[in-house]
């Protein structure tokens, strides 16, 4: 397949450095550079490998303990994780890993070059940033063009440095690759995606796929040193490898409660969610769909840096009998 990016702006969210249990990497590059890190410097402050929840200060204190060792290629992801998200302005960076913060433009915007907006004021911390990914190209053989036209927005922060808030809107139109595209007709489902609809360019004849939106969010608080409480519409994920039999994020966004807890050498997380039984482009007309309910709990305990064994518990129950 022959690929052309024609415009790739995507500034990431960043965290900031509060309860480091609560801050969690969200970039592909950055929860890979976790795992190798864990792997090649194992450390009690890392979350379970399970869980692939690696908290952002645990990782950047790992990383500097171990800068000089790394290679070329991880020092790079480093530093970019590092800058993604954003010590305070102030701080001293021995190892020049970090882009200096600039004159902003029109006084307010890209203080920081990797944010469009920075607020930081007393108890009150946000960060905003656009997103916008526009790519095409074609396939041998197969006669519809394959692209992607991604908008949307994302904004995160935290008030008097406990509550913590995470917020992403895109909208897209694209069309897949053709074992995707055949997913999506035999089950009339996006994976990772809710309801969709045909798209037809007005602008580009000839140019048709999908149209859908993709919405997520959180809000959280630490209710004491070890325990902290987050409420939410997204996904999760339990278990190692690119695919799990415990808990997948192959699925639609669904709302949820969580708990996590770490002491001494355990960590317990715990998932109450609400779900959807089919996609709603398996219903005619407006139908509401039916619904049901998950509680899922995985346990880790990690005697040593280099292992660790866990334990997973999940119920699914309908909300009505079946």
């Amino acid at each position: 397949m022959k690929k052309h990016t024609l415009l790739l702006l995507a500034l990431s969210f960043c965290a900031f450095k509060i309860q480091s249990q609560n801050l969690l990497l969200d970039r592909e590059q950055h929860t890979d550079l976790a795992e190798r890190l864990q792997v090649m410097y194992p450390s009690d402050k890392a979350s379970s490998s399970a869980l692939r929840m690696s908290s952002a200060t645990s990782v950047i204190d790992q990383g500097f303990e171990n800068y000089m060792a790394l290679s070329k290629g991880d020092r790079h992801k480093f530093k970019d994780l590092v800058n993604q998200y954003n010590f305070p302005k102030e701080i001293t960076d021995p190892l020049d890993t970090l882009y200096r913060w600039q004159k902003p433009l029109l006084k307010y915007f890209y203080e920081s070059p990797h944010h469009f907006l920075s607020i930081d004021v007393p108890s009150f911390n946000l960060r905003a940033n656009p997103i916008v990914l526009v790519e095409g190209g074609n396939v041998t053989n197969y006669e519809p063009t394959i692209f992607q036209n991604t908008r949307g927005a994302e904004i995160y922060g935290y008030i008097d440095n406990k509550v913590y808030f995470f917020s992403r809107v895109l909208e897209n139109q694209q069309q897949f690759l053709p074992w995707f595209g055949n997913y999506i007709i035999n089950y009339n489902t996006i994976p990772q995606q809710g309801f969709y609809k045909s798209y037809n360019s007005s602008v580009l004849g000839g140019l048709h796929g999908y149209d859908f939106l993709n919405a997520q969010a959180y809000v959280g608080v630490p209710i004491s040193k070890s325990i902290s409480v987050e409420l939410g519409h997204g996904r999760h994920f339990i278990g190692n490898g690119i695919r799990s039999l415990l808990l997948s994020d192959f699925s639609n966004n669904y709302f949820y409660l969580k708990f996590n807890t770490r002491v001494w050498k355990l960590h317990y997380q715990n998932i109450f969610a609400e779900l959807n039984t089919v996609s709603a482009n398996q219903l005619p007309d407006d139908l509401l769909l039916n619904k049901k309910y998950m509680a899922s709990h995985y346990l880790s305990f990690r005697p040593r840096k280099n292992f660790e064994v866990g334990v997973f518990e999940s119920v699914i129950f309908a909300s009505k009998p079946v």
